[in-house]
């Protein structure tokens, strides 16, 4: 029986294909192709024959990189003196020549697959490999990539990211044009066109968007820069209005004054966001407050009588009689073990040229206060000296001057009969004069006599201005979660510095702040939080002189954001916050620690590295589950197979060009 015309042409074909492929790897009478390169040529194998090959929006040192017609940037090393002829062969195969440099025999040029391998028989071509990129000294690369496992995840499963878009809102991305150009951002990186509008400014978005793209490279990145809660949510609204259409938005930013008794309407609009948009994940740092935070109830404390007036404490035609005992029990008080003061003002030491804000609240309805706290700040807690019966900041009822705590104005009534204003909180701030020397200033809180009692729990929050450290004492950390961070609609993320994780003195960063959330409105409820621990104090590129190492919460959150964004790629059809939960029971994860939530570390430290084995293969487009489709190794039998079946496709479409014509 004469073998049918398709069985002869199968035969000739992997008869070719034995002889051509083992070419390919290293050419008979060519020139070999180096381990990168072979490797990069394996990553076209899931295309279709003749389709091109998408252009990588990154570019790594040991990375491939492509245009958008599917070629890919190669160097050859040429014999001395070829290098003209060679350059215009390159140009027959549809060569682009970027450079040719006589000293180093060297020709850089793209090329498309088909045509490296017919560039490897030219006359002169001593090897072709990929080029050496530079890598700029300004270059982030988050250590966070290796100890989260995202480096080894993406090695072994090819994603990276792609077809997942990250919007990241913070103060801002000034010097974007040069992260740009200096490597550390893609050149697609979509700004939201309200952005001016809002006025942004300073570079801590960038160093946000630098850390996912070092761990999410493939991610498409987008920025919103927010001054005002209200532009906050207007950023989230304008990600998904627009034609970004984010998959994940992270956060980094802080509201002190709203209220942290209930959902106020900052957190309710965001709430609201997310349940309208249920499909994009919101991530937020817990916030750098646990050290500068105290929560307690009303223990009133009773002044000394004969300071300022006939008894207790007369100050702007308030008289005062009972204050805020912080550590009534002394030592045993929550955060007093290392209280050395007097038990009614909380000590504050704020860092040289500093200035300071602090928020107190207690826990009334949030527009309809029955009674009032008044705040002063005083250089002494000493009430027998004359500094410390003058506040140098202040807050009483509806006064609260911008600056020192003069008399009020002419038509102006500091009276408690006012009551605090339409919400129950107070704040102010201060400016420590000395920028040389750091300086101790102590926050009392007194009853405002006359009206209703107010609620007995209460809330104070101190912070920097400049984002400096600021410590209070005591300090209470539960607790200090507030705004969108206390939802339970966000991913709340704490902070561990990314050295300790993995070892015996692995332990959340003293500023992180920490869960629960305890809310009174509209009823009593306890919220666990923070979700995940992140790391922070990784290598930042110093973009407009952002600080380097990048500390605090607002590193760790970008972390999970972009293991986030992995996770969407690796299984499109999982929820990825699940997922990650089932990651962060494995090593390296913080202990004490079991599978469930805490309020210091959440659910603890994830490691992507474990995702094979722990929530399955991945069902992505652009997921493998051996090999990588980033990686730079070369040599090995699965570079070899792969690169066999390349051929096999440029085969086939000839045989059939050849068949075709012998049937016609």
């Amino acid at each position: 029986m004469r073998p049918s015309r398709s069985t002869v042409s199968a035969a000739l074909i992997f008869a070719a294909l034995v002889i051509l492929s083992r070419a390919f790897a290293t050419p008979p009478h060519g020139a070999p192709l180096g381990p990168r390169l072979r490797s990069a040529l394996a990553t076209s194998l899931p295309l279709p024959l003749g389709a091109p090959i998408p252009a990588h929006p990154y570019a790594r040192p040991l990375v491939a990189k492509r245009d958008a017609q599917g070629r890919i940037e190669v160097q050859l090393n040429v014999e001395p003196g070829t290098r003209t002829t060679i350059a215009t062969a390159l140009k027959a195969l549809s060569g682009h020549v970027i450079a040719s440099v006589a000293s180093m025999h060297a020709i850089d040029v793209w090329l498309n697959p088909e045509a490296i391998l017919r560039a490897s028989h030219i006359e002169g071509v001593r090897s072709i490999d990929l080029p050496h990129y530079a890598l700029p000294a300004t270059q982030v690369i988050s250590q966070g990539d290796k100890v989260l496992g995202a480096a080894q995840f993406r090695q072994e499963t090819g994603v990276t990211g792609h077809g997942i878009s990250v919007g990241v809102i913070s103060d801002g991305a000034t010097d974007l044009q040069e992260a740009i150009s200096s490597g550390n951002l893609p050149s697609n990186v979509w700004v939201d066109p309200n952005d001016s509008k809002f006025g942004s400014s300073g570079e801590e978005g960038i160093a946000m968007m630098s850390i996912v793209y070092a761990l999410a490279p493939g991610a498409q990145l987008g920025f919103c820069g927010p001054q005002t809660d209200v532009e906050f949510v207007q950023c989230l609204d304008d990600f998904e209005s627009s034609n970004f259409h984010a998959n994940i938005i992270v956060d980094d930013l802080g509201f002190p004054g709203v209220d942290m008794f209930g959902n106020g309407s900052f957190a309710t609009a965001v709430a609201g966001f997310a349940s309208q948009n249920s499909s994009v994940h919101l991530v937020t740092a817990a916030g750098n407050d646990a050290q500068a935070y105290w929560q307690g109830t009303w223990d009133p404390k009773t002044i000394p009588t004969n300071k300022t007036g006939a008894s207790g404490y007369t100050w702007n035609g308030n008289t005062y009689t009972d204050e805020e005992d912080f550590c009534p029990n002394s030592t045993s008080s929550p955060g007093c073990a290392n209280y050395g003061g007097k038990g009614g003002s909380l000590v504050i030491t704020v860092q040289p040229g500093d200035q300071i804000g602090y928020i107190v609240e207690w826990d009334d309805p949030w527009t309809a206060p029955v009674g009032d706290y008044d705040v002063g700040l005083y250089t002494s807690q000493d009430w027998s000296t004359s500094a410390g019966t003058v506040p140098v900041a202040c807050n009483q009822g509806q006064y609260a001057p911008a600056s020192g705590c003069p008399s009020p104005p002419s038509g102006t009534s500091a009276a408690c009969s006012n009551g605090p204003g339409p919400n129950p909180v107070q704040g102010n701030v201060w400016q420590n004069p000395s920028s040389t020397n750091g300086a101790t200033v102590y926050l009392r809180i007194f009853l405002c006599n006359g009206l209703p009692a107010p609620g007995t729990k209460l809330k104070v929050l101190v912070f920097s201005t400049k984002s400096n450290e600021v410590l209070t004492s005591p300090d209470t950390p539960s607790g200090s979660i507030y705004g969108q961070s206390a939802l339970p609609q966000e991913t709340t993320v704490g902070a561990m510095d990314w050295q300790l994780v993995g070892t015996s003195s692995a332990t959340i960063e003293p500023y992180s702040s920490q869960g629960p959330v305890e809310f009174e409105f509209p009823s009593a409820e306890e919220i666990t939080k923070p979700n995940f621990t992140g790391v922070d104090c990784v290598s930042d590129a110093g973009i407009g002189g952002f600080p380097n190492p990048f500390c605090g919460t607002s590193a760790a959150a970008p972390h999970i954001a972009a293991l986030l964004a992995l996770l969407m790629q690796y299984q499109p059809n999982a929820n990825p916050i699940t997922s990650l939960e089932k990651l962060s029971t494995q090593q390296p994860n913080p202990g004490p620690l079991t599978d469930n939530q805490s309020n210091i570390y959440g659910y603890g430290i994830p490691n992507l590295a474990n995702a094979p084995s722990v929530i399955g293969p991945g069902t992505g487009s652009g997921t493998t589950s051996s090999g990588s489709s980033s990686s730079g190794g070369g040599g090995g039998g699965l570079d070899f197979v792969v690169l066999e079946l390349l051929l096999l496709m440029v085969l086939v479409r000839i045989s059939a060009k050849r068949v075709k014509r012998t049937l016609h």
